[in-house]
């Protein structure tokens, strides 16, 4: 829902009728999925985020898996051979760099 208001010369404020909005925001997100797993985790990278670089690290701060150069759309990360625990999945870009929790069960 929106409306938009305004503001007349005497300070007098308007108001337009309220509106329905539809935007797709998920289009331009990245989307690490599920966040509670025991094998993998799904990263969707929209495409201004071609060649993005995928760091997993565990809680101890360790570096376990690094991707440069990853192509935008869905990436599978494989989390089966470590064990459970929490770990963060960084996506970073030229745009800047994102965290995701991730547990591992």
């Amino acid at each position: 829902m929106g409306r938009v208001i305004s503001e007349n010369t005497n300070g007098k404020l308007s108001y337009t009728t309220v509106k329905n909005v539809k935007a797709n925001c998920n289009k331009n997100k990245i989307q690490v999925y599920p966040t509670a797993t025991s094998n993998f985790v799904t990263v969707s990278l929209p495409q201004y985020l071609n060649d993005s670089k995928i760091t997993v690290v565990n809680s101890n701060g360790q570096v376990i898996l690094e991707n440069d150069k990853v192509p935008s759309g869905i990436q599978v990360v494989r989390l089966d051979k470590y064990p459970a625990g929490l770990y963060t999945i960084v996506i970073q870009s030229k745009y800047g760099s994102s965290n995701f929790k991730v547990i591992k069960n």
